[in-house]
């Protein structure tokens, strides 16, 4: 049903349990890593207030800041070392992965965030590949449960300037 109202409304790509749509992805796939890669170039070139919004939007969709995750951006934005202690769903997550993606599009930087467990890493992954994606920013995993190939993979991701975000544990 999905594929065939997908169809309908002249959609390329439709994410489903199903299997009847998936050869049009790896084509899908490709043009949007092309487009996030021009969206990447033009939000580098924007004044930082236009790429904090940008940023926003993506991460937070309509919402706004809290006021304690703005006091900290305001703060890691102007160099000081921050400290947030926040209830669980209360928003750190979204302070770091903002200053995060604002970092690799203002300066180029990478960030490295280390999460204590595996699982954690995972969701966040997840969560966060995609979003940022738009933005045209490459995130990263890396655990020690990666093999061979996969941190091969990924050592050439960071030889190449790719791999803006790593998410990863102690252990690797």
């Amino acid at each position: 049903k999905e594929c065939q109202l997908a169809k309908s409304l002249a959609m390329d790509v439709v994410i489903t349990d199903h299997h009847e749509c998936q050869e049009k992805l790896p084509e899908a796939v490709a043009v949007d890593e092309q487009e996030n890669l021009k969206q990447r170039e033009q939000l580098e070139k924007l004044a930082p207030e236009a790429i904090r919004l940008e940023i926003q939007r993506v991460l937070l969709g309509s919402h706004d800041y809290r006021p304690k995750q703005k006091e900290a951006l305001e703060a890691l934005e102007k160099g000081e070392n921050v400290f947030v202690i926040m209830g669980t769903g209360r928003g750190k997550s979204a302070v770091f992965q903002s200053y995060g993606a604002y970092l690799a599009l203002k300066e180029r930087k990478r960030t490295v965030i280390i999460y204590p467990l595996r699982a954690l890493v995972n969701d966040q992954y997840l969560r966060l590949k995609d979003k940022m994606a738009l933005l045209g920013i490459d995130v990263v995993k890396a655990t020690g449960e990666m093999n061979a190939e996969e941190r091969s993979e990924f050592f050439h991701k960071l030889s190449e300037e790719g791999a803006d975000i790593i998410l990863t544990t102690p252990e690797f």
